[in-house]
């Protein structure tokens, strides 16, 4: 199934939201229950079992010292990363752009 003009087609939904809405949409569009499904979701997520399908990820565009009045939250965190890969000499991963995850 191809979906169009959906939040699933944005790349920074995390994979928990992107596998249940594709769940959730091929239920209905199928004409399959999907009451069980939401609840066993919910429950399941809850309970904890999803959360390495909770990770966001965000793109940095630009090289991290272009970023100098509008900082946004994936550039302080690849900042604080970069900070923290310097102090332990291991290369900064993040200086030219790239992606996040948090």
């Amino acid at each position: 199934m191809v979906y169009r003009g959906l939040e699933m087609a944005r790349s920074d939904w995390t994979p928990l939201a992107r596998q249940f809405q594709e769940g959730l949409l091929s239920r209905i569009f199928h004409g399959e229950p999907y009451q069980a499904f939401v609840a066993n979701y919910a429950r399941s997520m809850l309970d904890g079992q999803m959360d390495a399908l909770l990770v966001y990820r965000k793109r940095l565009r630009h090289r991290l010292d272009a970023y100098e009045v509008n900082v946004p939250s994936q550039v302080r965190a690849a900042r604080i990363a970069d900070a923290h890969n310097a102090k332990l000499n291991r290369p900064q991963q993040y200086q030219g752009g790239g992606w996040t995850s948090t």
